[in-house]
């Protein structure tokens, strides 16, 4: 069950099945702290290189420059099959590169000094949990 603070409680209870130990049951209490799944965006360089330690803070200034971005989900489940990548920009959907669904490629509009809004959102499903993280870039062209 869920805590108002976001944590789970679990209580398991084990007994024997043997007859002669009939009524010996033992609880264990848990209580499982939680932490909400994020997005962290990163900067891709030339070289398809993601540079880890440089995430993308929002508003983002290009100017005329155009650049690749990664969204790296952090407490969520990860696996190819579990993680989708649903990509927005200016409200309309982006189709990223099936291969690499987590990239997308901001090239700057016909005019300049333009905010624009990137929007991505990923959602993590299994069979256990449902999990979704949503991410709002504004950039500056």
């Amino acid at each position: 069950a869920s805590s108002a603070d976001g944590s789970e409680n679990l209580r398991v209870t084990v007994s024997t099945g043997d007859p002669s130990q009939s009524g010996l049951k033992i609880t264990k209490h848990l209580v499982i702290n939680t932490v909400s799944p994020k997005i962290v965006l990163y900067p891709v360089t030339n070289k398809e290189e993601v540079v880890w330690s440089q995430s993308i803070k929002s508003p983002l200034s290009l100017g005329l420059n155009s650049l690749s971005i990664i969204a790296e989900p952090y407490y969520l489940m990860k696996g190819d099959r579990l993680t989708t990548y649903s990509w927005s920009y200016e409200g309309q959907p982006i189709t990223p590169d099936y291969q690499e669904p987590n990239i997308i490629n901001l090239v700057p509009p016909d005019s300049s000094s333009k905010i624009n809004q990137a929007g991505i959102k990923v959602t993590a499903s299994s069979n256990i949990i449902r999990q979704v993280a949503e991410k709002v870039l504004v950039v500056k062209f």
